[in-house]
């Protein structure tokens, strides 16, 4: 018999004291033209860990064919004049450096 588990509170049950890992991975068919901070790419899955994280997106870049993994904050997408998605006011950026890293960089030392 298979043991009972109620996946959004991640509870086993069976045995209330363990806590598991559950997350669920849904794999998007068709793809999602998206946009991300390393250019255009095709989204095929989103990992859901719980309630408590950020969807995270698993994208195929269009130029470089390469598989990186994004959070949903850093997720937009494409422009679709079909849909009549137009181009964004502002691009979307990579999220700036924290202002203490920035304040370093602007005090630090000029090399000679």
């Amino acid at each position: 018999m298979s043991e009972l588990k109620l996946i959004d509170a991640g509870i086993n049950l069976a045995n209330p004291f363990i806590e598991e890992r559950i997350f669920m991975i849904l794999q998007l068919n068709p793809s999602i033209p998206v946009e991300t901070p390393k250019g255009k790419g095709q989204a095929v899955m989103i990992i859901d860990y719980s309630t408590e994280h950020d969807l995270y997106w698993v994208v195929f870049d269009d130029l470089t064919h390469q598989c990186w993994t994004f959070n949903n904050k850093d997720i937009r997408a494409q422009t679709n004049i079909t849909f009549n998605r137009m181009p964004a006011e502002k691009p979307h950026l990579p999220r700036p450096l924290a202002p203490a890293v920035m304040h370093e960089q602007k005090n630090a030392p000029l090399s000679s």
